[in-house]
């Protein structure tokens, strides 16, 4: 079923705020952290115009692709093995359900990849944030299947909901919501998870593109969307 994540997600988030007051208000008065925010469907496609599929993809391959608008960049992951649901409590807002891999694995996660610190984030010319396998040790992290952005050092987890593993970041990279189509293999981006950094973002860089990513956006490697990606 093409919107079996995004039942799972409101399922989770309906579920969180019928245990908590706090969440509840937050859902219904819009204030504070973003828990969820939906966005027209945009479909990921290779480099020939054709769906990207799951099977297609390399594990532990950093895949970009701009969602939900035409320059706000966002990391694909098959991270190989089933990553299963997470509740996440941000520092500076209420809990909230992120709902695990998609596929036919449930191994592939998706995150916003504009740093919740300072903003960082792939450009054209450089990439200072990347997410680094369980083979690649990341000298700041110690440790593999870690997000680091080298700008300030923040460490992500993108097995657990992308919640931060070491400061100054005190909030989860938003995820992404995927839709996986069993009948076609193909992948979807619907919707964002998380603190809206979208705002702050188009503030600290006003020169970038505010328009909608479009019905379908291409899916390429980190090594191909950066001319050079710094590790650390």
């Amino acid at each position: 079923m093409k919107r079996r994540t995004f039942l799972k997600a409101c399922t989770c988030l309906a579920g969180l705020a019928a245990g908590s007051p706090d969440i509840a208000r937050a859902i219904a008065s819009g204030n504070g952290p973003v828990l969820r925010k939906d966005f027209p469907s945009a479909l990921l496609t290779g480099a020939d115009g054709k769906p990207a599929t799951a099977l297609a993809l390399k594990r532990h391959v950093s895949y970009v692709f701009n969602y939900p608008f035409g320059e706000t960049p966002c990391f694909l992951v098959d991270l190989g093995e089933e990553i299963k649901p997470a509740a996440l409590k941000p520092k500076d807002g209420p809990e909230y359900a992120w709902p695990g891999g998609v596929g036919p694995k449930k191994s592939i996660v998706a995150y916003s990849a504009i740093c919740t610190h300072a903003f960082s984030h792939p450009e054209p010319e450089v990439s200072m944030i990347k997410y680094y396998g369980p083979e690649e040790k990341g000298a700041l992290a110690g440790r593999g299947n870690v997000i680091t952005c080298c700008v300030h050092a923040s460490i992500f987890d993108p097995t657990k909901g992308a919640e931060v593993i070491q400061s100054p970041a005190e909030i989860p990279l938003t995820a992404v919501l995927l839709e996986w189509d069993p009948k076609t293999d193909a992948l979807s981006a619907a919707g964002l998870l998380g603190r809206d950094v979208m705002k702050e973002f188009f503030e600290a860089f006003p020169q970038k593109n505010q328009e909608p990513a479009g019905k379908e956006v291409r899916l390429v490697t980190l090594e191909a969307y950066s001319k050079i990606v710094i590790a650390c």
